[in-house]
């Protein structure tokens, strides 16, 4: 779910600090998500996008660029309902393999 490369490429405390960054601030996002703002919904996957292609989150990085650049032609709900269920296993992972 996480690149092996993208790991290796920093000391494990510093990209355990991403991972808790990169948590915190997705959860305070969906937190505030409005599923019926369109452009919301696009700066949040542009932002999603970015921080999870930082950590080498392959899955969630292209599902949140596909709504990112596809959204006016994808059933608004189910895209952003993907997007939450995708970062729930994701973070779901991150906690069981880097922050336990």
């Amino acid at each position: 779910m996480i690149e092996a490369h993208i790991r290796e490429e920093f000391p494990p405390d510093i990209f355990k600090q991403a991972l808790e960054i990169f948590i915190e601030d997705s959860d305070e996002g969906f937190e505030h998500l409005n599923e019926k703002d369109p452009d919301g919904i696009k700066k949040f996957a542009h932002k999603i996008k970015g921080s999870s292609g930082m950590l080498g989150a392959k899955k969630l990085h292209d599902l949140a660029g596909k709504i990112e650049t596809d959204l006016d032609d994808m059933d608004l709900g189910k895209s952003v309902q993907e997007l939450k269920n995708t970062y729930a296993e994701l973070r779901a992972y991150i906690n069981q393999e880097f922050l336990v």
